[in-house]
């Protein structure tokens, strides 16, 4: 989502609405927005009867993609050439996120190429590792979708 479903009332009633009807705990993935006006591209399960329960915040940004790097204060530095309307702030917890019964070690996009970022979501007694197939790459590849809303 290209806002943050806790203040924006459409989207907000649309992931309502299929966690609802789904009866089970849902990851979405949203722009956040957090305190000083910061932005964070993050993951937040959603559970039937609580809504969001808990988030994580994407630790491992993209240059140019998540965040336009600053130049130095001698250069004019580069246009803004980012996807993203606005630069986005590192989470910093690695913890995984409780969702009612299920227990989810979040890692958000290219987050996945590092392994460290992965290792320290899954250390722990308890803890594993099952990827989730991307929407994009299903698509990209024509592989069988099933979307919740």
């Amino acid at each position: 989502m290209d806002s943050d479903p806790r203040a924006d009332p459409e989207p907000g009633g649309l992931v309502a609405d299929s966690v609802r009807e789904l009866n089970a705990p849902l990851l979405i993935g949203a722009i956040l927005d957090g305190p000083g006006g910061r932005s964070y591209n993050a993951g937040q399960p959603r559970v039937p009867g609580q809504g969001p329960v808990a988030a994580y915040a994407k630790r491992q940004l993209v240059p140019f993609g998540e965040y336009v790097p600053r130049p130095g204060p001698s250069s004019a530095g580069p246009a803004r050439c980012s996807s993203s309307p606005r630069d986005f702030a590192p989470g910093s917890s690695q913890a995984p996120l409780a969702a009612g019964p299920v227990w989810i070690g979040d890692v958000i996009c290219h987050e996945i190429a590092y392994d460290g970022r992965v290792c320290d979501t899954v250390r722990g007694p308890g803890r594993g590792v099952r990827p989730l197939p991307s929407v994009s790459r299903r698509v990209e590849q024509a592989l069988p979708l099933r979307l919740a809303a």
